[in-house]
């Protein structure tokens, strides 16, 4: 929500609501990184959200599908998935937040994404993923890519761009989603199977390229090498 505290490098700690394309904040890394995109940029809407009462004094609230990082896990699980008494991840120089409790609905002013170049945030000393998880059913990987893993890299089109042309503009849909992500969001409600299965398409295509053009390579240098050699 709009009222949640992320650490930015040039303006010390602010509410999310006057948060910025182009603002650096902090990241899991404890590094600054730039806030390239929203996947979800809502400042008047009323968003429904879980509320963790945390050992630490402090509170975070995340929607449901919003992830967050577990102590002792590698990747984050959805807010609805966690459970009184886990330790949520924080920045090496905070005081472990163990959740104390959990309100499961709440209703605050503003829904915000914010999508670094790592794909991760610190919201109220938590470490959190930029990404959701909007399906039903929950997989921790999908054939060995967590669901923030292959979120990363299938929006690396996104930060390319990004990088090329340091667009600051964006446009959003009637509902806060990025026009960059909502197609795909949309596509996946409605058939996530197959929308799975060509996300992950395009996360493997980069690689698969770079592999098929080294190979491509390495074939014409020995013919080049037998040339030379006869």
């Amino acid at each position: 929500p709009g009222d949640s505290l992320v650490e930015t490098e040039n303006q010390g700690t602010i509410p999310m609501k006057e948060l910025q394309l182009g603002d650096r904040i902090q990241t899991a890394s404890g590094k600054f990184e730039p806030v390239y995109s929203f996947g979800h940029y809502g400042p008047d809407q009323m968003g429904e959200f879980v509320r963790f009462i945390l050992s630490t004094g402090d509170t975070l609230e995340l929607s449901a599908s919003h992830m967050v990082f577990i102590a002792g896990q590698s990747y984050p699980i959805p807010a609805s998935m966690v459970k009184p008494e886990d330790v949520l991840q924080t920045t090496a120089t905070a005081t472990a937040a163990f959740v104390q409790d959990i309100v499961r609905i709440t209703k605050s002013q503003g829904v915000y994404a914010p999508f670094t170049t790592s794909g991760t945030l610190v919201v109220n000393g938590v470490i959190c993923s930029s990404f959701i998880y909007p399906l039903e059913t929950y997989y921790s990987n999908w054939f060995g890519w967590s669901m923030h893993a292959l979120a990363h890299r299938w929006e690396r089109w996104h930060r390319w761009y990004y990088y090329l042309f340091q667009s600051m503009e964006e446009s959003y849909t009637k509902e806060g989603l990025s026009t960059w992500v909502a197609p795909y969001y949309e596509a996946l409600l409605q058939n996530n199977t197959v929308m799975m299965i060509y996300m992950g398409v395009q996360v493997i295509l980069p690689d698969l390229v770079v592999i098929l053009a080294a190979a491509a390579f390495v074939r014409w240098q020995r013919r080049r090498h037998r040339k030379t050699l006869g």
